[in-house]
């Protein structure tokens, strides 16, 4: 199981949509300027002891404003709908089924998103956090 493989991959995925282009990054970040998503280290990682294989929780944070109010939910909408040009979750599940698919990974499932404050180097930002469960074969 290659970690850091995947969390760049899903960052690389990220870069899909035009404003996450060249602002993704496949782990945490120490400083940034919103808007970013940043793919933080797994949360938890479930071997199967069948060999039938593994699975990964993974939160990825998007930060899109320095903004608290309510601004920063109108930011949120686009990369947090199910679907569209900028939804996170679209991006990354369609992955599964494009041609070639993941390299790194057999499917990942963007599994919710939470909304809570996220400080980086001293400043708090809001932040939309993604669960996303990564199915991995032991082969």
């Amino acid at each position: 199981m290659n970690i850091q493989g995947i969390m760049a991959e899903l960052a690389e995925t990220c870069t899909s949509i035009d404003r996450l282009r060249g602002r993704s990054y496949g782990y945490p970040v120490e400083a940034g300027k919103p808007i970013f998503v940043s793919v933080e280290y797994p949360e938890t990682i479930t071997y199967d002891d069948r060999g039938n294989g593994s699975s990964l929780s993974i939160p990825l944070v998007l930060v899109v404003s320095p903004q608290v109010e309510r601004q920063a939910i109108i930011d949120f909408a686009p990369f947090v709908a199910v679907s569209g040009p900028e939804s996170i979750k679209q991006a990354i599940e369609n992955r599964n089924i494009q041609t070639g698919g993941p390299d790194t990974y057999d499917s990942a499932r963007v599994q919710e998103v939470d909304f809570r404050t996220y400080s980086i180097a001293g400043q708090v930002y809001p932040a939309a956090i993604f669960t996303i469960d990564i199915l991995y074969s032991q082969t």
